[in-house]
């Protein structure tokens, strides 16, 4: 018996594009289970974050609800973080529950921005990345 399941890490702009089109195109849905991974629950739509520091709109107005976004499209959700992934085995390890398995992986898990110390001022204050 062959194991399918489709892992999805990271609530990325690639991902979320790919959940938008089986959201419109179910055809295209793979007939296996599918999860996707995120330690956040929202997340900034990186297309609209340029919005966002132009004051033309809210922080807010930028997030993707991304659990809500994959119960529309029928996959599962797991908040949490990837703490390992053991490509060998085709398992992910997370930092606060059991590790599950994947048969295929797709990883688009964005970056973090580093602000420099000459800058947390201004971030903190909200004044860098007005909301």
């Amino acid at each position: 018996m062959t194991f399918n399941h489709l892992v999805l890490v990271g609530g990325g702009h690639s991902n979320v594009l790919l959940m938008r089109k089986w959201l419109m195109q179910p055809n295209l849905m793979p007939n296996h289970p599918i999860t996707i991974i995120s330690r956040d629950s929202h997340l900034v739509y990186s297309a609209k974050f340029p919005s966002v520091i132009a004051n033309l709109i809210s922080l807010e107005e930028s997030l993707i609800d991304i659990a809500s976004f994959a119960k529309s499209v029928k996959i599962a959700f797991i908040q949490e973080e990837v703490k390992n992934i053991e490509f060998k085995h085709n398992k992910i390890i997370f930092k606060n529950r059991p590790a599950i398995s994947y048969s295929d992986l797709v990883i688009n898990c964005g970056s973090r921005t580093k602000v420099s110390k000459e800058f947390e001022e201004l971030v903190q204050k909200k004044i860098a990345f007005p909301h």
